[in-house]
């Protein structure tokens, strides 16, 4: 609860998660979305050196820009 909050008041969406995190939801690898990033895919936040500075993605936001692109969705997602 205390997470969600601080992402609220930085004006992170709350659905932004950890790149594994998302990496997950997403059915893809970690390194798959930092390259999908270097690509200049969406990131609510970007990361930093340091404890709890993390990049922060929502994967509904990255659904969206690979559709964007014409990418089809990984196979788990429909």
């Amino acid at each position: 609860a205390a997470v969600v909050k601080a992402r609220a008041r930085a004006g992170v969406p709350v659905t932004a998660l950890p790149l594994a995190e998302a990496a997950a939801e997403l059915g893809i690898g970690e390194s798959t979305l930092r390259e999908w990033i270097k690509q200049e895919a969406p990131v609510s936040r970007q990361g930093r050196p340091g404890r709890g500075h993390c990049t922060l993605v929502d994967p509904e936001a990255i659904r969206a820009w690979r559709a964007l692109q014409g990418a089809p969705a990984p196979d788990n997602q429909v």
